[in-house]
């Protein structure tokens, strides 16, 4: 299901919220203590699964670590991770592909830093459209995908119980569209659904694969955020005194390519050397 949303041709979208606000950095102990030393640990039990021989791999993802159905609950005020220059979100990148997402446009062509990134490039068709289905941007408030956002929204606004506010990222077609006209691109994410309970708004978030560097801690957490704190700012019109929750986010694959093993031990064992220094004077 191939749908071309040109950014030439659809009005852009105006958002409560352009970008994450940041409020708090209280994510970065979470994922540290959560995600990132239970992979070292992995890695150094050499628990590590060695990639299919028919799966799609480059250089340095012929094996990787991972959890299985792991859940935190996150603040959705702490969309940048800065944890070490290998394991810290890259906030230029984050503006590129928010602009992108925001433009809802399936095509990677003319979106600065988004074109030219090769992991688009290797997603996209090899034809001359270029088109990916895992612009999240379209996924979550296009027409074209069922104006999912704006379902959720007008749900939880009638009914602050129900359990109907979900966004649904995939689709039983995802099996055909990934691979079609050379494209791979399998949409990572699978649903968030959003829940008000005791006058505080949650997102539940359920990831089909997420790789914890160049996934998670690089622009899944903030985008997830980005639409966390629209639907708080939109729904605060309706219910003045909302609190905010969390974001309970489930990965059914938090993994660890092997081309960044020795980044994590470096960083890990550096933390732990710092520590027992500092708590044996």
């Amino acid at each position: 299901m191939w749908i071309f949303c040109s950014v030439n041709i659809e009005i852009m979208r105006k958002f409560k919220v352009e970008e994450p606000i940041e409020k708090s950095r209280n994510n970065d102990q979470i994922v540290y203590s959560e995600f990132l030393l239970y992979l070292y640990n992995k890695i150094i039990n050499n628990d590590i699964v060695t990639t299919g021989a028919n799966a799609s791999q480059t250089a340095g993802q012929e094996g990787y670590v991972e959890l299985l159905a792991k859940r935190v609950d996150l603040d959705p005020y702490a969309p940048y991770i800065y944890l070490d220059k290998n394991f810290q979100t890259p906030k230029k990148y984050v503006k590129a592909e928010l602009d992108w997402y925001k433009s809802m446009d399936l095509s990677i062509i003319g979106h600065e830093g988004i074109e030219s990134n090769p992991t688009w490039q290797s997603c996209c068709t090899q034809d001359d459209k270029k088109l990916v289905n895992s612009n999240y941007g379209w996924c979550v408030f296009s027409e074209e995908n069922g104006s999912q956002y704006d379902n959720c929204l007008e749900v939880l606004k009638k009914d602050k119980t129900t359990r109907n506010a979900i966004i649904v990222y995939n689709r039983p077609e995802i099996y055909k569209d990934y691979k079609k006209d050379g494209a791979h691109d399998m949409i990572c994410t699978m649903y968030s659904h959003f829940f008000i309970r005791k006058n505080k708004l949650y997102m539940v978030h359920q990831m089909r694969s997420n790789d914890i560097r160049y996934g998670f801690i690089c622009s899944d957490l903030a985008w997830n955020c980005f639409v966390y704190q629209n639907m708080y700012e939109d729904l605060k019109e309706t219910y003045p005194d909302l609190e905010v929750g969390t974001i309970r986010w489930t990965s059914d694959s938090m993994h660890l390519y092997s081309r960044h093993f020795d980044d994590l031990k470096k960083f890990v064992e550096e933390k732990q050397k710092f520590h027992n220094a500092t708590y044996s004077v």
